[in-house]
């Protein structure tokens, strides 16, 4: 069992032992003792056990940087996420598509009800597996048709124990109109540096640590940086540093 330090708040202790435990890490164990045991964060740690006094948060925090996508990967890879324009037009289109959706099934019913709609879109699907299943055993594109739709009907009936489709597809719309009003990701301005997902995991500690801790101390995101990824050539980020970037 590894050991933690004494600084190392209990709850976290806990939760990564938890983790650890549990297994499937693999190279991302490193990250997490890094987290949990490196010195630079002996500080952080105190610090924002004083700024909050629910240990669930202090778990969030530790949850939040060690899954954060900018550690996935070699330090100096590019930023690809999609511009802010282009996610607001995918998520809008997205949900026109799913309103379409709903309406081309309410089409197929007399009744102009979706559920009547998907109703019909399953009795065809079926006779489709009756049609492919005949000619099966003669062609082997057939067959894999066949398997296709079976699978396509298991999986489906399987979600359809827990939820309806319809309610589920509305759903995604609305999720959808919802995403296209978000405010801007806080992305670096030069997404193609070597530093972009260095400077891309400030400024979003810079966000969480003030909503969630009420400080945005250049000291600590300069420490949680340096550990979190592995050493950079440079030397990693400093105060000044931190405290210069913005979105």
């Amino acid at each position: 069992m590894d050991k933690f330090p004494q600084w190392l708040p209990k709850a976290v202790r806990l939760h990564t032992e938890a983790l650890i435990h549990k297994g499937g890490l693999n190279s991302l164990k490193a990250l997490l003792l890094r987290l949990t045991s490196d010195t630079e964060m002996e500080k952080v740690w105190a610090k924002l056990s004083t700024k909050s006094n629910d240990p669930q948060k202090l778990i969030d925090f530790l949850e939040y940087v060690r899954l954060h996508p900018t550690l996935l990967g070699k330090n100096t890879d590019p930023i690809t996420v999609p511009s802010d324009k282009e996610q607001q037009q995918a998520f809008q289109q997205l949900s026109t598509l799913s309103k379409r959706m709903v309406r081309e099934l309410h089409d197929l019913s007399s009744e102009a009800k979706a559920h009547s709609g998907w109703t019909f879109l399953m009795i065809a699907l079926k006779r489709a597996e009756l049609d492919l299943s005949e000619q099966a055993s003669k062609n082997a594109s057939s067959k894999a048709a066949l398997l296709n739709i079976l699978n396509i009907e298991t999986r489906l009936k399987e979600i359809e124990r827990h939820e309806s489709i319809i309610s589920i597809i509305e759903l995604i719309g609305s999720a959808a109109d919802c995403a296209s009003t978000a405010p801007d990701a806080l992305l670096p301005k030069k997404r193609n540096s070597d530093n972009a997902k260095r400077n891309q995991l400030i400024l979003d500690l810079k966000h969480y640590m003030k909503h969630h801790f009420g400080t945005e101390s250049a000291a600590l995101i300069a420490a949680i940086v340096n550990t979190a990824f592995e050493p950079f050539e440079d030397g990693g980020v400093t105060e000044d540093s931190v405290r210069k970037l913005n979105p």
